[in-house]
């Protein structure tokens, strides 16, 4: 058996994984990183999928999240000012199509915004401009413990019970997102154009209890960041942390299954892979273990551990996304939908949607095929002139007739009742000749990444009782293993939660402080 030692070992190449490895490296420590798929990244993962040269992306689609988060807003690792990351801001953010042609859309220009709505309720512009600026107080008071260990939810509603606007705020947080837009917003349009904007990306569903945060999140990050696009694909970033990673020392490598992690006197001291190799860890192993898979790497765990594990809850909602080479760019009808990072299209009103919502967590197929996609052009994911296809779909996992094993028959026509439905409202789908249309369907979601289980790419569901210190459990929340010294988590199933949000550097703080060392100094 060959064998190799270094400080830290991680298990999981995913961008989490590679945020915490970033930081441990830059902390001087010898870093290990092993992915079991071809390609580092994960969920953000940029890949010729259809024909050379027209780059798609597999899973991630905007970046939102992470332009607020330290690594990127402060540089911290310099990815930007050293390892070549850019991004693209697209003039709008978030965009609605209704079916009657209808458009609103959202921006971190205010005043764009607000014309944009008042087209449509003059009233629910004015709205707009008041819950903008109350998220935005919400906003830099939350954004901090976005990227750091968390703090307990009867903490952080205790500390929101000092003001007026932070028992507002604390209300609104065990509310619905319906109940939060419906309270700010009179008009039907606007009302699901806010829904669309938060429940889509975050697989829940409007009326969940709990989720009403995501609201005043969802309108804050617009407002205040704006969606963004690494130019060349979310891919960039992975190869940004990549390159940091290998200059500070670290070794990364791809096709590597590891098997078990090794625990000696109750403590991780490396991990075992499927060729048998053995890496060995002298100060921690960080592995992205999802909690219904920890019993089957890890041995001797305690059983409670291991049913509360077991027993956290993916959500209803998966994704179906296609994706195609395209001749030139993907226009729509709408122009101002065609310079938007987000548009989501064929908005019904919101008793519909209310009701294709309720239909797929049901397991039905909805019968208004949940829309977004983008026009925004960039000319290093695709040949001169031409564009990238990528039209995602919120739908469910478990089919009503069959369970998720039916998609394998229904793939090919609901891949056709997708495009049929987007080029309604666009002028055409200009499909290179000869390419047949790629499809990412909620099975392949779970193949991919074992943090995906049920097509989940958020880990575990955005449920009030699966976030702060609830996530993924009690027990886990803190990214260390009870009964394991030396062992931590990343995922998406860990605080903040899913999505492109460079969370891994929450879990770099704990380990870097349960190892004596500071967080490194901005690049």
């Amino acid at each position: 058996m060959t064998s190799e030692t270094f400080d830290v070992v991680v298990v999981g190449g995913g961008h989490n994984g590679l945020v915490t490895a970033a930081y441990l490296a830059r902390a001087g420590k010898r870093v290990a990183v092993l992915e079991r798929n071809r390609y580092f990244g994960g969920g953000v993962a940029t890949l010729e999928m259809t024909q050379p040269g027209f780059r798609h992306e597999r899973h991630s689609a905007m970046h939102v999240t992470i332009m607020a988060n330290p690594l990127i807003a402060k540089d911290e690792l310099g990815l930007i000012s050293r390892y070549g990351l850019a991004y693209a801001k697209p003039t709008t953010s978030f965009g609605a199509v209704f079916e009657d042609g209808d458009w609103i859309g959202l921006s971190p220009d205010r005043k764009a915004t607000m014309a944009s709505i008042a087209a449509v309720s003059p009233a629910d512009a004015e709205s707009y401009s008041r819950f903008a600026d109350f998220a935005a107080e919400a906003m830099s008071a939350l954004i901090p413990a976005f990227f750091a260990p968390p703090v307990s939810l009867g903490q952080t509603l205790a500390g929101m019970e000092s003001t007026a606007s932070g028992r507002q705020l604390a209300r609104m947080t065990m509310q619905s997102a319906h109940d939060v837009i419906c309270e700010a917003f009179e008009n039907d349009k606007v009302r699901t154009a806010m829904l669309r904007l938060v429940n889509e990306i975050l697989l829940i569903h409007p009326e969940e209890a709990g989720t009403g945060l995501f609201a005043v999140a969802g309108i804050g990050f617009v407002d205040g960041y704006g969606f963004c696009w690494p130019v060349g694909g979310g891919g960039r970033l992975t190869d940004a942390l990549v390159r940091c990673i290998e200059n500070d020392g670290g070794v990364l490598r791809t096709g590597v299954e590891v098997e078990r992690i090794t625990v000696e006197n109750g403590r991780a001291t490396g991990v075992v892979t499927a060729a048998g190799e053995q890496y060995r860890a002298i100060d921690a192993v960080l592995a992205s273990i999802h909690p219904h898979h920890l019993d089957r790497h890890i041995d001797g765990l305690d059983p409670e551990l291991v049913r509360e594990a077991h027993s956290t809850k993916p959500s209803h909602y998966t994704a179906f996304v296609v994706h195609a080479p395209l001749e030139r760019p993907l226009e729509f009808r709408r122009k101002e939908a065609n310079d938007t990072a987000l548009v989501v299209v064929g908005v019904t009103s919101l008793a519909e949607y209310l009701r294709d919502c309720d239909q797929l967590r049901r397991g039905h197929v909805s019968d208004h095929p949940l829309l977004w996609s983008t026009s925004f052009p960039d000319p290093a994911r695709a040949p001169e002139g031409r564009g990238v296809l990528e039209v995602y779909c919120m739908t469910t996992y478990a089919l009503a007739d069959g369970g998720p094993a039916a998609w394998e028959e229904r793939i090919e026509s609901y891949r056709d009742t997708i495009l049929g439905r987007l080029s309604q409202f666009t002028h055409g789908v200009p499909t290179m000749p000869g390419a047949t249309p790629v499809v990412v369907s909620p099975l392949d979601h779970e193949r991919d990444s074992p943090s995906f289980p049920g097509g989940d790419y958020n880990g575990v569901g955005l449920y009030l009782h699966q976030m702060l210190n609830y996530r993924p459990t009690p027990s886990l929340s803190d990214y260390t293993v009870p009964g394991v010294a030396g062992l931590y988590l990343v995922g998406p199933f860990m605080h903040p939660g899913g999505g492109v949000s460079g969370g891994g550097r929450a879990t770099a703080v704990k380990m870097l402080t349960d190892l004596g060392l500071d967080l490194p100094a901005t690049s």
